[in-house]
């Protein structure tokens, strides 16, 4: 079967692109096949959401990501990528460049915004006024806030949520009220070889469920950031 010709799909994602644009803000992703592409593709296919950006030190700006029996079995706790930048980016972006005899490890996508939404009035306004210190995880690359938001707004309006709780003193009974609506209300996506997966980073988080593996079995994706 021949695969689909990288340029027809970025014509008619530029021609989707209010349609995607509302995906993501409903769902807090977009995702669609592009048959067989290498990075340069992917990366100038990246370039029509924004800036790409490294994803740290001496970084290329496509990471490649190989997960297997060895790498990636275990569930990921939901998160925002890169919380502890002084502004994390706004979306992150993969694409499926092989798998192999992978069964589960779909990601799972929650909306924070939504979870926000569930708790009451003075519970809200408790979290607007919470900042703590985000340290960056071992073997990253450091640079975040040394103390940042949970939430941050302009002008009163809410941008996005730094989500990553084993860098944040999350030791709040309002932190953990969000955290128990986004355990509880999520989806999950699976994706396939030449998926393409936008994520928005700002207003939901993402993790993986636990990944079960067959002989040999991997998969490799390629990653960028955008702002």
């Amino acid at each position: 079967m021949q695969h689909i010709v990288f340029k027809n799909n970025l014509d008619k994602f530029k021609q989707d692109i209010n349609s995607i644009y509302k995906e993501l803000a409903k769902n807090g992703f977009s995702i669609f096949n592009v048959g067989k592409i290498n990075k340069k593709q992917f990366l100038d296919f990246c370039y029509n959401l924004g800036e790409v950006i490294p994803s740290g030190r001496n970084k290329d700006l496509v990471d490649e990501i190989f997960i297997n029996d060895k790498t990636g079995t275990q569930k990921l706790p939901f998160h925002t990528d890169k919380s502890y930048w002084r502004i994390p980016p706004r979306y992150e972006i993969l694409y499926v460049d092989d798998v192999i005899d992978m069964k589960y490890g779909e990601i799972t996508i929650s909306s924070i915004i939504k979870a926000f939404e569930s708790l009451n009035k003075n519970e809200q306004e408790k979290l607007l006024n919470i900042s703590s210190q985000y340290n960056s995880p071992n073997n990253r690359d450091s640079g975040y806030n040394p103390s940042a938001p949970f939430i941050n707004t302009i002008d009163g309006k809410i941008e996005y949520f730094r989500y990553r709780l084993d860098i944040f003193n999350s030791n709040i009974p309002e932190i953990n009220k969000l955290s128990d609506f986004i355990n509880n209300n999520y989806y999950k996506i699976s994706y396939k070889k030449g998926d393409i997966l936008i994520l928005d980073n700002w207003k939901f988080a993402a993790g993986r469920n636990i990944t079960e593996w067959g002989p040999g079995g991997l998969r490799r994706l390629f990653r960028t950031l955008v702002i």
